[in-house]
């Protein structure tokens, strides 16, 4: 009986799993999407260059490391107008996209962003 409920258990959390990251809203792997900070905030959105300076951003955000977040930037960081329209090219891990810009100054440039940063609808 345990083993039936622990299975049962690990089918709906995997289901959960699933549901969450597909869900309507992120553009998967070649489809088209636009950037904005989930929060509604309509400020330039951050991208890093390399999962190297991306990880180290998100774990410096997460210790409320503003000094740690701007070396993370420096050393391979840039920013885009909200809005900006972007192409699913990779993934890092659940929690990351890789996006090629599609407009704008810094059309071509690709970046690693949080999946929640991306949306099919332009905001």
């Amino acid at each position: 009986m345990k083993r039936a409920v622990t299975i049962i258990l690990l089918i709906v959390a995997a289901y959960a799993a699933w549901a969450y990251f597909t869900r309507s809203d992120a553009p998967r792997f070649g489809e088209d999407g636009y950037l904005a900070y989930p929060s509604g905030s309509r400020e330039g959105v951050v991208l890093f260059k390399t999962v190297e300076t991306y990880d180290a951003a998100i774990k410096a955000r997460a210790a409320k490391d503003d000094v740690g977040f701007r070396q993370a930037f420096l050393a391979g960081g840039f920013s885009v107008l909200h809005g900006t329209k972007v192409r699913v090219i990779d993934t890092h891990g659940m929690w990351a996209l890789q996006v090629r810009v599609q407009e704008g100054p810094n059309a071509g440039k690709a970046g690693y962003v949080p999946r929640e940063f991306v949306h099919r609808k332009r905001p």
